[in-house]
């Protein structure tokens, strides 16, 4: 007789696992704690399906940008410092402290202000306008005749806080959304908020930039849509420069 080996009997049990259509179908599982008879093993199947189906990626940043209703929402994109909505832009205004500066930061700070006039594209933008006999200044970026030194410096240092308060408050005036008013495009009153920045006398003021429209016509003539435009372009700069005007008088230096 040969001998006969006994082996030992496991019962495979079976538990659900989704599959990709969306369908529970069983597989067997090794696990002898699972009862294939139990339908709680479904349910809490179910339960985990449902779970991420409703949360698939836990994320209460996304949540929170993209719910406006929710008060928490920031606008991620807003910029305090130009943004005439904030109420920042109420707040008194300080300037850079010229009294402590040297005669070449000086310079290089009145430089930047005029740059920033200059990237505005709203008008002309010339030299700041110093109170000094025309002897004073012998070559570029005001550099003093002999004598001079300290009258040159002074000069810079009374013009430097007006003209960083001028700067500021046309970049708040500048920031705002434009809504070309047929009232500020007019010749008289474009000329009247030039020469109400001349007389602020911070700095040479020049025209309003005028937009020249595009030729897309045939003979690189101008079509009326480019003539259009570039109209439209041109007055909201003079709708700008109509708040810059506004909201600089209190610089005047002979206050009304």
């Amino acid at each position: 007789m040969f001998p006969i080996k006994l082996f030992p009997l496991f019962i495979i049990g079976c538990a659900t696992v989704p599959t990709t259509d969306g369908e529970v179908e069983s597989k067997p599982t090794n696990d002898p704690n699972v009862d294939p008879a139990d339908d709680s093993a479904d349910d809490s199947a179910d339960d985990s399906i449902d779970d991420r189906t409703a949360d698939p990626i836990a994320d209460p940043i996304a949540d929170l940008i993209a719910d406006p209703t929710d008060d928490r929402t920031v606008d991620l994109f807003a910029d305090p410092i130009v943004d005439p909505t904030d109420d920042r832009a109420d707040e008194p205004f300080q300037s850079d402290d010229f009294e402590s500066m040297d005669s070449m930061e000086i310079r290089s700070a009145i430089h930047a202000d005029i740059e920033v006039l200059h990237n505005l594209q709203i008008v002309e933008v010339g030299d700041v306008l110093l109170d000094l006999p025309g002897e004073a200044v012998c070559a570029y970026n005001w550099t003093p005749c002999p004598g001079f030194d300290d009258e040159i410096d002074d000069a810079l240092r009374e013009v430097g806080p007006r003209l960083d308060a001028l700067v500021h408050y046309a970049q708040l005036a500048a920031a705002e959304a434009v809504t070309p008013d047929a009232d500020t495009c007019t010749d008289a009153v474009i000329l009247e908020n030039l020469e109400a920045l001349e007389n602020l006398e911070i700095l040479a003021i020049g025209d309003l930039l005028v937009e020249e429209p595009e030729r897309n016509c045939p003979y690189s003539m101008p079509c009326e849509e480019d003539i259009v435009t570039a109209e439209q372009i041109t007055c909201e700069r003079a709708d700008t420069l109509d708040r810059i005007a506004l909201v600089t008088q209190e610089l005047s230096p002979h206050p009304s």
